[in-house]
């Protein structure tokens, strides 16, 4: 089967024919449970269990970004693995498939943690686009595409389009899960950043007070959390010179 659709390996007519052989099976009873399988896997199956799926089959190595991020070889042999089943996945599922934005996901952030800010713009463009399609702007998987991108901006010093995504993040963020959601703060936190590396010091001024009064709220004023963010401030106003 894996020959015939190119699943792991290189596509092989040729050695497909000589298997069904060997075990006596008709090339339209191999089809039959290609497309079972198929069906089953797009009606019963996420992403992430099929994605933890190929990884308990070798398809690719489990890979700790910020650990092994200086492990090039390691890097390295990710990104060939991800890349053939990238190709296996389209060629199957299409491009629309959970697993594929997955694929891609995983491949940018070994783009990014390289340096290789392009390369990992174009997948993070394209897993964004997708998942607004499939899942909608307000998704969290959304969300969180639009948050790898906006990061693959800034560190390209293109702030005005990292300050676009922020700010819808942001604002979505504070609709779907409330002002006080940890999401919400790390969310203004990056708008903030974004924001310091223009100079907006009033516009920084304004998040980082709301966020270092949330931590104050939902963690106490001793939290490591609460501190970073008085810190932060405490910065600003040194900035503006108050």
């Amino acid at each position: 089967m894996c020959y015939t659709i190119g699943f792991g390996t290189s596509k092989d007519d040729e050695q497909a024919r000589f298997i069904l052989h060997e075990y006596s099976l008709e090339p339209v009873d191999l089809q039959s449970q290609i497309q079972l399988i198929i069906k089953g896997i797009q009606e019963s199956s996420s992403e992430s269990e099929l994605f933890s799926m190929l990884h308990r089959q070798g398809r690719f190595p489990y890979i700790n970004l910020p650990q092994h991020y200086r492990e090039q070889k390691l890097l390295e042999k990710a990104e060939i693995s991800y890349k053939q089943e990238i190709q296996s996945i389209q060629l199957v599922f299409g491009q629309l498939h959970g697993l594929f934005s997955k694929l891609n996901f995983n491949l940018a952030l070994i783009y990014s943690v390289q340096g290789r800010w392009k390369e990992a713009e174009e997948l993070e463009v394209q897993v964004m686009k997708t998942s607004k399609k499939m899942l909608g702007e307000e998704h969290s998987s959304t969300l969180n595409s639009m948050n790898n991108l906006a990061s693959t901006y800034r560190n390209q010093g293109r702030w005005k389009k990292a300050e676009e995504l922020d700010v819808q993040v942001m604002k979505t963020s504070k609709k779907m899960l409330g002002e006080e959601h940890s999401s919400t703060l790390i969310s203004i936190a990056n708008l903030a950043s974004t924001y310091w590396n223009q100079g907006c010091w009033k516009e920084i001024e304004e998040l980082e007070v709301q966020v270092m009064k949330t931590s104050k709220k939902m963690l106490g004023e001793e939290h490591p959390s609460t501190l970073i963010s008085i810190v932060n401030l405490a910065s600003t106003y040194r900035n503006q010179g108050r």
